[in-house]
């Protein structure tokens, strides 16, 4: 979620960024798996309806990861 929080900051202001996670403070590390869910659920909710579907894909659209491409190359192998 931290990675969405500042891909969302770049990308449509703070103050929609602020909107989205308003009352959601970034959840700790090691969330269980089903508060997790929860938590992002209700993140993609406000997200779906603050903004047009093309801006959530963008947001979303590189999975939020830190690393580089290069490094998924065997997974891309795999699933494409």
């Amino acid at each position: 979620m931290d990675n969405l929080s500042k891909k969302l900051a770049e990308h449509v202001r703070d103050e929609l960024r602020d909107i989205v996670f308003e009352g959601l403070p970034l959840p700790p590390l090691g969330l269980s798996k089903r508060d997790k869910a929860r938590y992002t659920y209700r993140i993609m909710r406000r997200m779906g309806a603050i903004f047009e579907e093309q801006i959530c894909r963008e947001n979303l659209f590189d999975s939020l990861r830190n690393l580089p491409d290069s490094n998924y190359t065997e997974s891309k192998i795999d699933f494409y």
